[in-house]
């Protein structure tokens, strides 16, 4: 162990720990005797010994873990008490507790939460081997020199106040280490620094700040570009200026890893976090950034404009980290081994919920408005479809090969906040981001769909058949007594919708993610199928939510038909039920040429030329509006857009067809002629707006008027 290199000291340890674990007393029995020089060497044995416990305190609630996991999936962390870092204390999230008062399910979720912790080993004992052996630290390390060390020595001064240890460490820096981390630290290490020794030794740090306030300020008002700070006894705020290019104004550059494109947002929370690590005391901490805002675009949120966040909200970020390398760990023995077992159970989930949307499409036709629902109205298979359901709640998590095997990298590790090495050697998570995404959006719309089509099918045929509003008002109290929301219906078409939207994407990041090889365990057919099927099942719920099955339309189609015998009458009636997805907007597309045509008059030729070529991956709707003179067509734009936002009026309250023109025309293009012709090759692709609920105003939006440029598609030159 002497013979180590102290920087890979906590590599090596966690791999002893990790791969040799019936040698670990061993190994801890060493370590009460080995005191590394340097803070990276003790940083290294403190993460190593801390992983090795959590790891033993996992095995020990193992049957615990199972059992919650089982039944809570995603919330197993919180139904626990799994804030093992005591960000929030002793008592951890106290999640469910904090919401028993709300219902009768969450009162039952507190008492299962509270039953479990009585069940879970003390907390405490996570920490026993690292108080043992930092409290028989006797030889001071060296003074830190670099970056790396600084930011160790933080770290461990950090869990020493954190924990409440006694240790000579406590004593081991002086006035000089925080001048010389002062004047050398980069700004966002010099915070966490500061932190750190804040938390180890607060009356060493004030005494320290009191004595070099003005030359800290002066730092950071320079470095972090802060005009102001102004302070009172309950806030302080940070006014600063944010730089032309906004990425400059980050005070960490973003790693390659990172995703996030809000670059105000986090400016402004750098701030804030600064001001928290520095300046105690306080209960808000704030910052507004200068620089930014333009006259053109009007803000109705400012991101840069945060001047107080509650400062229980901002905690040091080691013991967060702890907790998130917990979670880490314990999921990692609930993941699939491989990627062909990841692949499989995802395939088998996708082939059950096609079963299972079969038959709901059997149980709507089978509707019949002419006789009060029976039993033996409804799913024939019930059970499968509660197994795809429940199926559907389990995370699917990537599998070990994707992770480390500690659970520092897992899906939900905050990426602009990871190690890049730790992560470099992972590059699967990055790689196959798309394809968890697009999992992760299947998921949660499909299984959101399938629970509110149950109460659908509860309540659309009572609704189907009560002619009366006092009978429909009776139907839907006697519903809400069995807990079957009226708003169910909506959200499932809202779902159902988004779920075709979700299958389209998974198809889509396979492709992104494979090239022309498909998923492993599926296959091109599948997919067309898997699409046809959702397509198919969606276009019957939203007609039989719209006003009735095939069958009930058919009925009242012959009962008009006895009424008034007209000719051809039941043929016209069955003739407009939708035959595909597309056929919902039927109504909607001939009120669009109806309006397009009503433009003649006024010298412009509009019409609809085309609905399958898409706009940047999206589906489109491409609309032309063609002048005689140059002039013409910019007053034509202006025309064709209140001529189409009236075409859309009818649709705005008509939730089936909202959601069919957010899947079917994503965006709306309009391309601008002249003799027949685009001069330059423009379209423009802001005219989805015109369907919205709330319409902007053109004159306070003129960027709606802005132009791209498109690749040839046919029918335009």
């Amino acid at each position: 162990m002497p013979l180590i290199v102290e920087d890979d000291l906590e590599n090596f340890l966690l791999c002893a720990f990790s791969r040799h674990a019936d040698s670990a007393e061993v190994l801890l029995a060493f370590l009460d005797n080995f005191h590394p020089r340097s803070w990276v060497g003790i940083r290294g044995v403190v993460t190593s010994m801390m992983w090795h416990s959590l790891r033993v305190y996992t095995e020990q609630n193992a049957s615990i873990l199972e059992d919650v996991f089982e039944k809570n999936h995603d919330a197993w962390c919180l139904t626990l008490d799994w804030d093992l870092a005591q960000v929030y204390g002793k008592d951890g999230f106290q999640f469910f507790e904090n919401l028993k008062h709300i219902s009768p399910e969450s009162a039952q979720a507190a008492e299962f939460a509270q039953s479990v912790r009585e069940q879970q080993i003390d907390k405490d004992a996570i920490f026993l081997d690292l108080r043992r052996w930092l409290k028989r630290f006797s030889e001071a390390p060296s003074t830190p020199t670099n970056i790396g060390n600084f930011a160790a020595m933080a770290e461990v001064l950090f869990w020493i106040g954190h924990l409440d240890i006694q240790t000579p460490l406590r004593d081991s820096f002086t006035d000089h280490v925080l001048d010389q981390a002062t004047d050398e630290l980069p700004i966002p290490q010099l915070g966490e620094f500061i932190l750190g020794i804040r938390t180890g030794r607060p009356d060493f740090y004030d005494q320290w700040l009191s004595e070099h306030i003005e030359h800290l300020t002066t730092r950071l008002r320079q470095e972090a570009a802060i005009l102001a700070l102004v302070e009172d006894d309950e806030a302080i705020v940070a006014h600063y200026i944010i730089d032309t290019d906004q990425e400059i104004s980050r005070l960490n550059q973003r790693n390659n890893f990172s995703n996030s494109t809000n670059t105000l947002h986090e400016s402004t929370l750098e701030r804030i976090e600064l001001l928290s690590q520095v300046f105690a005391g306080k209960k808000r901490y704030g910052a507004i950034g200068y620089g930014h805002r333009t006259s053109i675009v009007e803000q109705i949120v400012d991101e840069a404009e945060k001047p107080g966040v509650m400062a229980e909200h901002l905690h040091p970020p080691w013991a967060p980290r702890f907790n998130a390398l917990a979670r880490g760990l314990v999921e990692h023995r609930f993941r699939p081994d491989s990627w062909t077992e990841y692949f499989s159970i995802l395939q088998t989930r996708r082939q059950d919920i096609l079963s299972a949307l079969g038959d709901l499409r059997r149980a709507i036709t089978a509707f019949n408005p002419t006789r009060k629902p029976s039993n033996k109205f409804g799913l024939q298979r019930p059970t499968q479809w509660d197994e795809c359901r429940n199926s559907l709640s389990r995370p699917l998590l990537l599998p070990k090969v994707a992770v480390d095997e500690w659970g520092f990298i897992t899906e939900s590790t905050e990426q602009n906040r990871t190690d890049d090495i730790r992560r470099l050697r992972y590059p699967a998570l990055n790689r196959l981001s798309p394809i968890r995404d697009a999992v992760n959006e299947y998921t949660r719309t499909v299984g959101n769909f399938m629970s509110q089509a149950l109460d659908g099918l509860i309540l659309l045929p009572n609704l189907h058949m009560a002619e009366e509003p006092s009978i429909k008002a009776n139907v839907l109290a006697k519903a809400a007594e069995f807990g079957i929301d009226e708003h169910s219906v909506r959200l499932s078409i809202v779902n159902g919708i988004n779920a075709c939207a979700a299958v389209a994407q998974l198809h889509t990041a396979t492709y992104d993610v494979f090239g022309s090889s498909s998923l492993p365990n599926t296959s091109d057919a599948m997919a067309f199928r898997e699409r046809q099927v959702f397509l198919a099942t969606v276009t019957s719920w939203c007609t039989f939510a719209d006003g009735g099955s095939a069958t009930h339309r058919q009925q009242v189609a012959k009962k008009s038909h006895l009424r008034k015998p007209k000719k051809n009458n039941r043929q016209k009636s069955v003739s407009t039920q939708p035959k595909s997805f597309g056929d919902l907007l039927n109504p909607t597309r001939n009120r669009l040429r109806s309006a397009l045509r009503g433009l003649k008059p006024d010298g412009i030729e509009a019409s609809i030329l085309s609905e399958t070529v898409p706009w940047n991956g999206k589906s489109a709707l491409w609309i032309s509006c063609n002048t005689e003179h140059p002039l013409a067509s910019l007053a034509a734009i202006e025309k064709t857009w209140h001529q189409l936002v009236a075409a859309f009026d009818p649709d705005r309250d008509k939730i089936v067809r909202v959601k069919a023109i957010d899947l079917l025309w994503s965006a709306i293009i309009l391309v601008p002629l002249v003799s027949g012709k685009s001069l330059e090759g423009h379209a423009l692709p802001h005219f989805r707006s015109v369907a919205d609920v709330q319409t902007p105003d053109l004159e306070h939006n003129p960027w709606y008027y802005s132009p791209k440029s498109y690749q040839k598609m046919h029918g335009i030159n």
